[in-house]
């Protein structure tokens, strides 16, 4: 099941023409879901910070989240980084006409979340026979989370497929040892999924630093180099911005604290109906945010007094931090899977719905196999050479896990990275099913 690489060519052929099949069925699923599904607002939340970006890039040649004004040049920040926007900005320049920038806009993301499903076909295969590889595939193509992220105007899908695009260049890479070319394609595509979410910075260190245990720090050097050129353009970029609480400091900062409060999504999403209670948490954790932004020190103490009146419950809020992100629900979102409040969507009809319960009742045992092989699998690859594909992918499902445990565990963030866990998942599968034909014989 593990580390098969060498077979006849009908079994190869027979591999990538299942692999297309998959391919084709993500691509109708997604296509019928963008097609039919009815969005009375697709604009709002987070995905006006993103067209108010766009816009003001096509428009004025800036990159602010100001709301367009007519008559008024907007003044850059940085709060966010371009990635996401010059998706949005492209599809602004091409389809200027009415709304139909949002329609290229998401036909786009069909291509990249079918992109997406290849990618783990296809990563999966370094490591898994041609079996398991097609399982950690077809997991993803009818997930119903990435089919639904398809139809909203969010970053998930995009970052998701440079995620996985990073890693699938890097494995090429560790297999090929010589070819600094898959290296570089590894650093340019980590590079732009860190232009669509900061979140990713420390990683490709970690990866130099594994590849660099194994005899490969050439050409991991070669990798982090190409990916740090968008990260210092950014940053000479913003050293020239007077905007204060603007940049991805603050932002993070403003996470963090939101992701202190338990109560945060709750009063998030009662906040515009006019709950007062929700009204009151938030302008709790908006005086703890900005406190934290002027006087760090002080934003602390703020943070710690709440904390330590109750210990014992925010220990257990943070313990179940992990599993949270990795949840069935969006808490952020219209209900359930959905960020919009949608209608006619397939995934609400026979037969898309079934395969939507299916996946609700099994996500805790898929939730358990990822939590599993996030802790097992990265020591493996640190190891064994062999290993090390499987341990990058494992690493960063495990420090994206982190990370969010520290700022916001949001299953709608979850999105981005169900590539990682289906290849995690069918990974352990396919080691339980070895271990146990092994005691049979």
């Amino acid at each position: 099941m593990l580390s098969r690489r060498r077979h006849s060519d009908g079994r190869v052929d027979r591999y990538f023409l299942l692999l297309s099949l998959v391919a084709l069925l993500a691509f109708a699923v997604r296509e019928q879901f963008v097609l039919t599904t009815i969005v009375d607002a697709p604009i709002r939340g987070d995905i006006r910070e993103y067209v108010n970006y766009a816009w003001n890039l096509v428009h004025h040649g800036v990159f602010s989240a100001q709301a367009p004004a007519s008559g008024h040049i907007p003044s850059p920040d940085a709060y966010r980084l371009p990635g996401y926007p010059l998706l949005l900005a492209l599809g602004m320049t091409w389809f200027p006409q009415d709304l139909a920038w949002i329609s290229f806009v998401l036909q786009v993301q069909v291509l990249l979340g079918t992109a997406t499903v290849v990618l783990v076909g296809l990563l999966a295969r370094e490591w898994l026979s041609s079996t398991w590889s097609i399982t950690a595939a077809g997991l993803l193509a009818m997930w119903p989370h990435h089919i639904a992220a398809t139809g909203a105007m969010l970053s998930e899908v995009v970052f998701g497929f440079a995620l996985l695009a990073g890693l699938f260049c890097f494995s090429r890479a560790w297999r090929e040892r010589r070819v600094v070319t898959w290296f570089a394609a590894a650093g340019a595509s980590l590079g732009y999924a860190w232009l669509v979410n900061p979140i990713l910075l420390p990683f490709p260190f970690a990866l130099y630093v594994l590849a660099w245990r194994h005899g490969q720090g050439r050409g991991a050097a070669f990798m982090l180099a190409v990916f740090l050129l968008p990260v210092a353009a950014m940053i000479i970029r913003n050293a020239n911005i007077n905007a204060p609480n603007s940049g991805s400091l603050q932002r993070a900062q403003l996470n963090f604290v939101q992701g202190s409060w338990p109560t945060y999504h709750k009063a998030a999403n009662r906040f515009r109906a006019g709950d007062p209670i929700a009204i009151s948490i938030m302008e709790q954790i908006q005086q703890e945010a900005d406190a934290l932004q002027d006087d760090p020190l002080h934003g602390a103490r703020m943070i710690e007094s709440r904390m330590s009146a109750q210990p014992g419950f925010y220990v257990r809020w943070y313990a179940s931090k992990a599993w949270l992100l990795w949840n069935w629900k969006i808490q952020l979102g219209a209900s359930d899977i959905y960020y919009h409040d949608v209608k006619r969507s397939p995934l609400d009809r026979a037969p898309l719905h079934w395969i939507v319960v299916a996946y609700r009742v099994i996500n805790p045992l898929l939730t358990t196999l990822l939590l599993a092989g996030c802790v097992t699998v990265p020591a493996m690859g640190w190891r064994q050479r062999r290993w090390v594909p499987a341990a990058a992918v494992s690493g960063l499902a495990l420090y994206l896990t982190i990370a969010h445990v520290v700022l916001q565990a949001e299953p709608r963030y979850a999105i981005a990275y169900r590539g990682l866990e289906a290849v995690i998942v069918a990974s352990l599968c396919a080691f339980g099913v070895d271990r146990f034909r092994q005691r049979l014989d």
